[in-house]
């Protein structure tokens, strides 16, 4: 059975704050972040730095512009 997470980086909210973001690097199952470079909601930078935390080797990011 394949696992699946959904991980937001609101900015702002408490999603990616404290031990979510701190332990990132326990997240071993593959992993794909799709990123609107422009989105209001959710931060890209911080996005990114949640993406680079992560402990998969499987992993892959993208960000769009706009």
């Amino acid at each position: 059975m394949r696992r699946c997470c959904a991980v937001s980086a609101r900015a702002g909210g408490s999603t990616c704050t404290g031990w979510r973001f701190a332990r990132a690097a326990e997240i071993q199952f593959p992993a794909l972040f799709l990123i609107a470079g422009g989105d209001k909601i959710a931060n890209a930078d911080r996005s990114r730095e949640v993406f680079d935390r992560l402990g998969s080797r499987d992993k892959e990011c993208e960000v769009y512009p706009g």
